[in-house]
């Protein structure tokens, strides 16, 4: 067995004695130098007390004060900043994303210093550090995470860090912004092959929408619908706005089918994770060709599109998809359609009854 030297021993002890104590908004660690700190303030008040030495009270009342004077900075540190979140439009599972974090000192006179902002729940992987943030001034940072799992990220809290000034305690400030996100899952990398290799489909144009000229149907308006696409006559006819759809042009179609027959809940979720991220991989790399691109899964369908907006709504549909939602249906595949279906590989057999 390895023998660990008594600094080790020590170190083990004073980590397993930092305790954080929360009250409310508010959180205090004590470091290790913190303790150290705190055993001399001890042995120096005992000798105090048992020799009657005015020197040794003059340092013990100095070494409290240090306390007090610690207290009383970090907390005006902490309560004298405003915190305001940037969070990014799209995130990836594996893959580091940022969020960037205004630090606004509120102090019309006074520099804060030495603070870290920690997001909640999220794995960091770079320190998010202000050395300055000077009198009323604004300083941006940003902090690199990463989200293991696809789905519905929620954050909840942001933490104001400080050892600032002595570096004996760390005081906490805990800032509630609640706020969800949604992480996609990360696309697969796909064969050139595979998506060049695809042949135009049907010729049929007429059951996709798109950006064509040929009127495709009317449907009530919705906000972030162009000005350009209301019905100005049908909108007068029925004292409601109403928004046109066109007909797409002839471009290539195809379906990427998502089949996740025999799926049983923990036990093939890496293969589950597997096919829905080789179907977000082709999904992307056929809008990226210039395909109109249709997703079928057992959980619904979304319907033919193009561009960045439909590739947004398919990545949305995977990174929510569950099949124990709907654990028997089968998507639905057109006859004579181009199509691209994924199966689960290498699933678990069902148990004998």
């Amino acid at each position: 067995m390895k023998s660990r030297s008594l600094s080790d021993v020590y170190a083990e002890i004073l980590r397993r004695l930092t305790i954080t104590v929360r009250v409310y908004d508010r959180a205090l660690r004590i470091t290790r130098d913190g303790w150290f700190f705190t055993g001399f303030i001890f042995a120096v008040g005992i000798a105090a007390i048992n020799t009657g030495n005015n020197l040794l009270y003059l340092i013990l009342a100095v070494m409290l004060g240090i306390v007090a004077t610690s207290g009383i900075v970090s907390e005006q540190s902490v309560k004298k900043l405003h915190v305001e979140r940037s969070l990014p439009d799209e995130i990836y599972s594996g893959k580091p994303f940022q969020i960037y974090y205004t630090l606004t000192n509120r102090w019309s006179r006074f520099s804060i210093y030495g603070m870290r902002v920690k997001e909640a729940g999220l794995k960091e992987l770079l320190d998010i550090f202000f050395l300055q943030i000077p009198p009323s001034g604004r300083v941006v940072r940003d902090g690199s995470f990463l989200s293991e799992r696809r789905g519905i990220l929620k954050l909840r809290e942001v933490r104001l860090v400080t050892k600032f000034p002595f570096g004996f305690f760390e005081k906490i400030r805990i800032i509630k912004l609640p706020e969800e996100l949604v992480v996609f899952p990360h696309p697969a990398q796909i064969d050139e092959k595979a998506v060049s290799g695809l042949k135009a489909g049907s010729a049929d144009i007429s059951t996709a929408r798109g950006d064509g000229t040929d009127l495709f149907s009317l449907r009530l308006y919705v906000d972030g619908d162009s000005l350009r696409r209301i019905h100005w006559k049908a909108s007068a006819r029925t004292e409601t706005l109403v928004s046109k759809e066109t007909q797409s042009e002839n471009l290539p179609m195809v379906s990427v089918v998502l089949d996740t027959s025999g799926y049983i809940g923990g036990k093939d979720d890496e293969a589950l994770e597997e096919a829905i991220s080789e179907a977000a991989g082709f999904a992307d790399a056929f809008i990226s060709g210039g395909y109109m691109v249709r997703l079928a899964t057992s959980a619904g369908e979304v319907p033919f599109g193009t561009g960045a907006p439909h590739r947004r709504r398919i990545m949305t549909h995977l990174a929510l998809f569950n099949p124990l939602d709907q654990p028997q249906a089968i998507p639905t595949v057109r006859a004579g359609e181009n199509k691209v279906i994924i199966t689960l590989k290498n699933i678990s057999k069902p148990e004998a009854a």
